[in-house]
């Protein structure tokens, strides 16, 4: 299987288009989509007289990097606090970075304060995705590889919105593409480490555990958990404050504000890509007609809307266990689910689609509905904030598109591996004959 080699492949799936034409169109389409956004929100900005949130498509000017900052702030209360709230008095603080070992990995940034500990996160998180997109979108000459990676990386709205916010998801995608790097090398255990390094700063890479019980390697998945769970308790030894108050707040800090807040209210709402969003605007446009409180009737679902996100991802489970054999379709609907699933599910989780964008573009086996996957693929790359929902001026119509893209590739992938397939010669379901690595 080639589904995650960064050499071109020789041999294509009759009657999918060749690599080269996968990797133009998907480029024209996120040329095109960010040249009309620029314009769009320029022309609104600066002819229209108007402001945030309708003169650009990122947040909100005066928040410009703010996750990263606000996880500096966290651990050393003297930094001065964000214009939103100078005094930090906010209750949501006490909800930020409270996995240990999220919180261990800012303190290399402190010495450097928040402007150049914010520089050098950005140009860390910046050269390694560019390094990816170099080797994994080369092209017939050096000029046309560093094209695809300027294009796949500067110009789409996942690379960018996470520059913006300067998530620690920037460091959750290393650690992924560490993972993916390191699999099928002699060095497969480093990738184990990677991969148990992004479930211990956020729990939803645990999604990726699966992609190891379709393999078989149970061992493998228990020794990730293992290093997942250690990696938290080292460091909450070893952070300021004490283990046991670490690991209170860790497992038992209350998120009644963030559900408050983030689920039940409308502050997750704006630049998320999850089915709970779409569900919220769909309840806000449906309830007040009939005289029902929006909030409550959010409260009153949030747990029906959590079994059934698990009972999909269980059946999801099961076909990719039992059916799908195709690397890259499973890796994008474990990504999907992960991004689908959660209350919220900022933006920046979008760069989740870059891994496997690139094995479908890689791969010998993309399916025959290959130019539809690549279409959704790079409409998952623009920026598509043209209408601005009623009740929520920051909240657009893209966070009920991207969801929908993601369900109907999904849908299809689904849809197309249940179907006989007769004569086709299956790509392995295993990553561990990609002969992908990091070098």
């Amino acid at each position: 299987m080639n589904s995650f080699n960064p050499r071109p492949s020789a041999t294509v799936q009759p009657g999918s288009p060749p690599r080269e034409t996968i990797i133009d169109m998907i480029g024209f389409i996120v040329i095109a989509g960010f040249a009309l956004a620029v314009f769009y929100h320029y022309y609104r900005g600066v002819y229209s007289g108007l402001g945030y949130p309708y003169n650009t498509f990122l947040f909100r000017p005066e928040d410009h990097f703010n996750d990263f900052k606000d996880g500096l702030r966290v651990i050393d209360r003297s930094l001065p606090g964000p214009t939103w709230d100078p005094g930090m008095q906010s209750p949501l603080w006490q909800t930020y970075d409270v996995w240990p070992f999220l919180r261990l990995l800012h303190y290399p940034f402190l010495p450097f304060g928040l402007r150049w500990g914010m520089v050098l996160w950005l140009t860390l998180f910046t050269g390694m995705f560019l390094a990816w997109c170099v080797r994994h979108l080369q092209g017939a000459t050096k000029l046309v590889t560093m094209r695809n990676a300027f294009v796949f990386s500067f110009l789409t709205y996942p690379f960018l919105v996470a520059v913006d916010r300067a998530n620690p998801e920037m460091l959750v995608f290393i650690f992924l593409a560490a993972f993916y790097g390191w699999y099928a090398t002699p060095r497969h255990y480093l990738g184990l480490v990677a991969l148990a390094a992004a479930i211990a700063m956020k729990a939803f890479p645990g999604v990726y555990l699966v992609l190891l019980w379709c393999d078989r390697r149970w061992k493998d998945s228990i020794l990730v958990g293992v290093l997942a769970v250690g990696l938290n308790l080292v460091s909450a030894a070893v952070l300021p404050g004490g283990f046991a108050p670490n690991i209170n707040k860790w497992l038992f800090q209350s998120t009644a504000d963030y559900q408050s807040n983030m689920a039940v209210g409308d502050a997750g709402l704006m630049f998320g890509s999850s089915l709970w969003g779409v569900m919220k605007v769909g309840l806000a446009s449906l309830l007040p007609i009939i005289h029902r409180d929006v909030p409550h009737v959010l409260s009153r679902l949030q747990l029906p809307y959590l079994l059934g996100a698990f009972v999909l991802f269980g059946l999801l489970i099961a076909y990719m266990f039992f059916r799908e054999k195709v690397t890259w379709k499973k890796v994008t609907l474990l990504a999907f689910a992960m991004i689908l699933l959660p209350y919220v599910s900022a933006d920046y989780r979008l760069l989740h689609v870059v891994f496997p964008l690139f094995m479908f573009i890689n791969s010998e086996e993309r399916g025959r509905f290959a130019k539809f996957y690549a279409v959704m693929f790079a409409l998952l790359l623009i920026p598509k904030g043209y209408v601005h929902l009623p009740h929520v001026k920051e909240a657009t119509i893209q966070i009920i598109l991207n969801p929908l893209i993601m369900a109907s590739m999904s849908l299809a992938i689904i849809w197309e591996g249940l179907r006989p397939q007769v004569g086709r010669q299956p790509e392995s379901g295993s990553l561990s004959t990609t002969g992908c690595h990091l070098q």
